[in-house]
């Protein structure tokens, strides 16, 4: 699609929003381990550490909107219709279908079994206690070591499910796929690259195709209607759902 005359982002923008994430999470995780001394997954360190560095990221994409394009809606595709509902269910089907083969193509070829970071990290918070936020009464094996699902944990699920997506299609099926169009490259190709940067990002070495194809899916989403609202929809589904599996599997 064309973009007005006005808009002057472009990759390196897209490249610098990727970096200021990367940086703004090395460095808050250094600074919550090191200066403050706390375990970033105590508390209300670990809402912390996942969403300020992607807020960021979103100030950057959207500074970058306002002030060298035409905002976030003519530029990144940031718009929602009715039918976007309908059309971000179908997605979610493609993304889980797709999903399951790539989890079932690994396994036949003998590769490690896919693992999620942030269900990991999760666990570890689950089992790491309920530090100024509690909600149940421990584990079974051990009712008063003050462990378990803490109102932390609760909204870093709420978060995953909604701020998250938002921000991501944002940055990769809104600047990054823009950017590669506006570069004068075909749309598929926009979402054959944004959909590898979106994986690499997530330094899940094991979840790197799975991440791949919904990023594939997601990015479908966005050349079928020329706006993200539908992928941000499906990637809520996505993420909520899993964060519903995996807090009903601890608790």
């Amino acid at each position: 699609m064309p973009y007005p005359d006005r808009s002057r982002w472009g990759l390196g923008d897209a490249a610098a929003a990727t970096l200021i994430y990367f940086l703004a999470a090395a460095g808050l995780a250094l600074f919550v381990v090191i200066v403050i001394d706390a375990d970033p997954l105590a508390g209300p360190w670990f809402p912390i550490t996942l969403i300020l560095p992607q807020l960021l990221q979103l100030a950057f994409v959207v500074w970058t909107a306002r002030h060298r394009g035409s905002g976030v809606g003519i530029d990144f595709g940031f718009a929602f219709q009715k039918k976007d509902l309908a059309i971000g269910a179908m997605l979610f089907v493609f993304g889980i279908v797709g999903a399951g083969v790539v989890v079932v193509t690994m396994d036949a070829i003998g590769l490690d079994a896919p693992t999620s970071a942030v269900a990991e990290l999760t666990e570890d918070a689950v089992g790491g206690g309920n530090d100024d936020g509690e909600l149940g009464a421990g584990t079974a094996e051990n009712p008063d070591d003050g462990s378990g699902i803490t109102v932390w944990i609760v909204i870093v699920a709420v978060l995953a499910a909604t701020a998250v997506p938002l921000i991501e299609e944002l940055g990769y099926r809104g600047l990054w796929y823009s950017a590669l169009v506006k570069r004068g490259h075909s749309e598929w190709w926009a979402i054959v690259v944004s959909s590898f940067v979106f994986a690499i990002v997530h330094l899940e070495p094991t979840r790197t195709p799975i991440i791949f194809v919904l990023g594939m899916v997601l990015g479908w989403g966005r050349k079928l209607t020329n706006r993200i609202g539908a992928s941000v929809i499906a990637h809520g589904i996505i993420n909520g759902l899993a964060f519903v599996a995996l807090l009903t599997s601890l608790s």
